[in-house]
């Protein structure tokens, strides 16, 4: 990869399937309670909670109906470069030897530059687990339609051909906006059962929204909220009472339930899973998370997988990815990239109760392992596995409250 989904049936229990379960505290100017609202876009119940002028809830929402416009592959600027690259690519199948590159080219607005920059990064740090090209093979299954399909291995098998990085050259501009190229190669173009290469952002759309409403309402001052993506929340500081905010993960096999909560602060929270969105074809279920290796619906063993990330552009991206690399492939990533030493507390200094790196507190070394680890550009991972069992990161064993499971943390 050079430089750098969803719906059939949709469970709208899941809408909020990390759902705030806290209340809020007043400090100083801030009203008693936040300004909130709750509005349907990108296919889900979104929820926006923040102390400060109620106005910029509007504003807020905006912003998202904005950033759909763009991102998504139906109907915004990512589909009108799929249907162009669809066309160019066709257009071709009589000049395969002198394809003009221009006709494969496409400029890229400052929001789908970001995503797709964040989208191949997640792509090379998996090792290609979470694909953007997997476009094609979305559209096959007819995921998002009144008439999903389940392909057959030969056609899945020639539709392979159209996935994988090798066939996108992105550049992104000095001013944050950015250019696109598909390569497709003489034999993509000749093919003609296949359809052009495409992008898909789905996966990475709602992390995405969430990381800039964050970024534009910290323009505004707002110090203080919540944003409940359907599923992806990003926390804005702590509340104003400076308590953290309390972030629950849902139950997969019942999304009215949850299986515990986290306080956090200032990260996203972010859970993909394969009870979302699914059709069921001959008893079998067929959920939209496809392995870009085998075009298939993802089979790691895990019904969901929560990902604690302070990016939450990546905390979206990295779900989806340990969704397709499973338990072991996931703690290999994990084991690699976490940082608790990064920011060790009581170096060179006494803190209350604290000094020479002991905490006189069990439970605040755990919050400050947290912490360091997400401050150092780590993350912590929340495991259901199909057989109901839950598991999770060192990170999270003082910090995740499990409710009516048994956890068990891995290493």
């Amino acid at each position: 990869m050079k430089k750098a989904k969803k719906t059939i049936k949709t469970v709208v229990a899941m809408a909020l399937a990390a759902a705030l379960l806290a209340g809020c505290g007043p400090r100083g100017t801030h009203s008693e309670k936040p300004a909130s609202a709750s509005f349907f876009a990108m296919d889900t119940i979104m929820e926006i909670s923040l102390y400060g002028d109620a106005e910029l809830l509007s504003k807020a929402q905006a912003k998202v109906r904005e950033l759909e416009s763009v991102l998504s592959a139906t109907s915004g600027e990512v589909a009108r470069i799929n249907k162009a690259n669809d066309h160019g690519q066709r257009e071709n199948r009589e000049n395969v030897n002198d394809v003009n590159p221009a006709e494969l080219a496409f400029g890229l607005s400052f929001d789908v530059a970001g995503a797709i920059e964040s989208a191949l990064w997640v792509n090379e740090f998996s090792g290609g687990l979470f694909d953007i090209t997997i476009y094609p093979i979305m559209q096959l299954y007819g995921f998002g339609t009144d008439a999903p399909k389940v392909p057959s291995d030969a056609e899945l098998g020639e539709y392979l051909k159209l996935v994988g990085g090798r066939h996108l050259n992105f550049n992104r501009n000095f001013d944050g906006t950015g250019r696109l190229l598909f390569l497709p190669g003489p034999d993509l173009i000749r093919n003609t059962e296949l359809p052009g290469i495409g992008i898909d952002l789905g996966g990475i759309a709602k992390g995405y929204t969430g990381e800039r409403l964050a970024d534009m309402l910290a323009l505004e001052g707002v110090t203080s909220a919540i944003l409940n993506l359907g599923g992806n929340v990003q926390a804005i500081g702590t509340k104003p009472d400076g308590s953290l905010w309390r972030v629950g993960v849902a139950d997969p096999d019942d999304t009215s339930k949850q299986i515990g909560y986290l306080d956090v602060k200032d990260c996203a929270v972010v859970t993909s899973g394969s009870y979302q969105r699914f059709f069921e074809k001959d008893g079998v279920r067929y959920h939209h998370i496809l392995d870009p290796r085998t075009g298939k619906p993802a089979n790691s063993g895990l019904k969901s997988v929560t990902v604690i990330h302070r990016n939450g552009t990546l905390c979206d991206g990295l779900s989806t990815a340990f969704f397709v690399a499973g338990l072991e492939k996931t703690m290999e990533l994990y084991r690699a990239n976490t940082h608790y030493d990064e920011l060790r507390f009581g170096q060179g200094e006494e803190r209350e109760g604290r000094g020479s790196g002991t905490a006189a507190n069990p439970e605040d070394s755990g919050r400050q392992r947290f912490e360091n680890n997400l401050l150092g550009g780590g993350f912590e991972i929340i495991f259901v596995l199909e057989d109901g069992s839950v598991k999770v990161t060192k990170g999270l064993k003082d910090i995740f409250v499990p409710i009516g499971v048994k956890v068990e943390v891995v290493e």
